[in-house]
C-alpha cells in the first residue's frame, strides 16, 4: 500500500491519525506505522480504508492515479475527447456541487 496516498486521503478529509485509528479499530501506532511504509495493512484493513474514503483498492495500492470512488451509483455519460487528467477535475466539480447542498 501507498503509505503517502493514505496520509494525504486522511488529511484531505481533516481527520488525524488518532480519528484514523479509531475509524478503523486500530492503534495510532498501526496508522503511523502504515503511513511511514514500515509496515502494510492486512486485505480487510485495506477494504475498510478503502470504503472510508469511498476509493478503489487499485487507487490505495498505487496502480492508478486517478482516485475513482469504490461505490460509484450514478454512471455519467461523458463526452468524448476526455483524457485521464480530466477526470479528477470533474470528480472536483461533482464534490462542489454536492458539497452545496449540504
Amino acid at each position: 500500500m501507498d503509505g503517502n496516498r493514505l496520509k494525504e486521503l486522511r488529511k484531505e478529509t481533516g481527520m488525524t491519525q488518532p480519528d484514523l485509528a479509531t475509524h478503523l479499530s486500530l492503534s495510532v501506532q498501526a496508522v503511523k506505522s502504515y503511513e511511514q511504509g514500515r509496515s502494510d495493512p492486512d486485505d480487510e484493513t485495506k477494504l475498510k480504508i478503502a470504503k472510508l474514503f469511498n476509493i478503489s483498492l487499485d487507487y490505495l495500492l498505487g496502480a492508478t492515479d486517478l482516485p475513482v470512488p469504490l461505490y460509484n451509483p450514478v454512471k455519467l455519460d461523458l463526452p468524448k475527447g476526455l483524457t485521464e487528467n480530466d477526470i479528477p477535475k470533474i470528480n472536483e466539480y461533482v464534490k462542489l456541487i454536492l458539497d452545496a447542498k449540504k
